[in-house]
């Protein structure tokens, strides 16, 4: 018994399309599927109902007339099928042809049945019902896939897609083209025979699998990197399954989140350490340096052999840079106030770089400049800026062991911030390192506590600016600072950390 569609009834009925070039033909299915209730559209060419498929969202099912006069059916059906989104549209073919070879031509390339001319009513119509309840429930699994807040994918054992949702879709940029392929062509962004290796192991074992905060990130430019959640198992828990459901939760948000936590943590906890190790070293080697220069004072030259002066002077150098580390990490761990005073930020850029010019010129690194005169005067701590900027050339020299060339540039942004911008043209630092260069005792180099940048950020945030660093191995580093011009502040003013 066939179901109608009453228009009197708040029921949308289904939509079909009808492909057939034979008037005659057409409009005798017009009015019988009209007669049921359906909603009916009519397409007399191959083009032109790939055509309608493509515009048309809400197409139930199509009947498909298999000789067409511009391109056979089955290759309207192919096309069909294939365009995102209609995979799951049914196709009911109408042959006049009743070769086996060409039902099963037909159905090859994605038609769900067939219907031989001239057709008996009852049979075309049962035969579109049931395609309509095979399309409802697949509608149906569908949207329930779809509603998972999960990448999911279905895949035989040869890591081959099956089926997916609308989030692996979008995280991973694949398509309802894509079923068939293999879904390692879409996951470049993880290690090598990643997905491969995890479902092998899920078939064999027949367990579910699952790995936390896996790193992922392609090579496209720009990319940033993700994070995700994996789990596998297998889609029929017996033995020997050769298929399973892949699923990935993005985690990113949460994963740096938490590195941020542990980041300030692990601050905090080493601020507390240094803190008490700075003052329990500084009081006995303060007394140690004191009586070092005390000896130094009262020697008598030709009394005391050469080599004993030599040695007590390197002796005093060493205690003296050990204890402005402990007077560093002291500042560092403890905070400090700094005292802000109007000034021009260049001559606090050019002290810095009397102070360190020589060093520079010894390991031939030519310095240049490019300052904006139109940053007007600023409110800053002069010393803690003039060591943040000496940090910051210090680090640019090691960096080129072979010379290079250093470049200072200065830019007024707005009336309410200015850039600084320090580049050199040196060996650059690996991407992997790139994130925890302004860590606490973060350092690749040897006899080096890893204060220097970190000191950098301190003393850019404690005065209301930011800073960040770009590089790329074997062409260079970036420091840009921005700082706010407080313009309209008092002339001397406190800031505490």
């Amino acid at each position: 018994m066939s179901v109608k569609y009453p228009k009197q009834m708040n029921i949308i009925p289904p939509t079909l399309l009808v492909v057939e070039d034979d008037p005659d033909s057409q409009e005798l299915l017009k009015m019988l599927l009209e007669g049921e209730g359906y909603c009916i559209l009519q397409a007399q060419t191959g083009e032109e109902a790939v055509d309608m498929v493509r515009t048309h969202d809400h197409i139930h099912l199509v009947i498909l007339d298999l000789m067409l006069p511009d391109i056979p059916g089955t290759e309207v059906c192919k096309k069909m099928k294939t365009m995102e989104g209609n995979r799951f549209v049914p196709v009911l073919m109408l042959t006049a042809k009743s070769e086996t070879a060409d039902q099963i031509t037909g159905l090859d390339v994605g038609a769900d049945d067939y219907v031989t001319k001239p057709f008996i009513n009852d049979v075309l119509i049962a035969k579109i019902q049931a395609l309509l309840r095979i399309k409802e429930l697949m509608d149906f699994q569908i949207r329930v896939l779809d509603s998972i807040d999960s990448a999911l994918f279905c895949l035989n054992r040869d890591c081959r897609i099956l089926s997916l949702n609308k989030k692996a879709r979008d995280f991973f940029s694949v398509t309802s083209k894509d079923i068939g392929d293999s879904v390692s062509e879409f996951m470049s962004g993880f290690r090598s025979n990643f997905v491969n290796e995890i479902v092998d192991y899920v078939c064999e074992k027949n367990i579910v699998y699952t790995l936390n905060n896996v790193s992922y990130k392609t090579s496209a430019p720009q990319a940033q990197r993700r994070f995700f959640n994996v789990r596998c198992f297998p889609l029929v828990a017996t033995e020997g399954s050769d298929s399973v459901v892949l699923l990935f939760d993005e985690v990113t948000k949460r994963v740096r989140l938490q590195n941020r936590l542990l980041s300030s943590s692990k601050n905090t906890l080493l601020g507390d350490i240094t803190m008490t190790l700075a003052h329990n070293l500084n009081n006995p080697l303060t007394s140690v340096y004191g009586r070092v220069e005390y000896l130094l004072s009262k020697i008598e030259p030709e009394k005391v052999p050469e080599y004993v002066v030599k040695n007590l002077r390197i002796v005093q150098e060493y205690l003296n840079k050990v204890l402005e580390i402990i007077r560093d990490v002291s500042m560092f761990a403890g905070g400090k106030e700094y005292v802000s005073r109007r000034c021009n930020i260049h001559d606090v850029i050019n002290k810095a770089l009397a102070l360190t010019d020589h060093e520079l010129a010894c390991h031939g690194i030519e310095i240049q400049t490019e300052f904006d005169q139109s940053i007007p005067q600023i409110l800053l701590d002069e010393n803690s800026v003039e060591q943040a900027l000496i940090n910051i050339i210090m680090n640019a020299k090691e960096a080129m062991s072979q010379g290079g060339v250093f470049k200072i540039e200065t830019k007024k942004l707005d009336e309410e911030k200015f850039l600084l911008k320090f580049c050199d043209t040196g060996c650059g630092i690996p991407e992997n390192e790139r994130a925890y260069v302004f860590d606490l005792f973060y350092s690749k180099k040897e006899a080096n506590i890893g204060l220097g940048l970190t000191t950098v950020a301190r003393v850019v945030q404690e005065h209301g600016g930011t800073v960040k660093l770009e590089s790329e191995v074997n062409k260079g580093t970036c420091v840009t600072i921005e700082l706010p011009v407080f313009s309209d502040k008092e002339e001397t003013s406190v800031i505490n950390p």
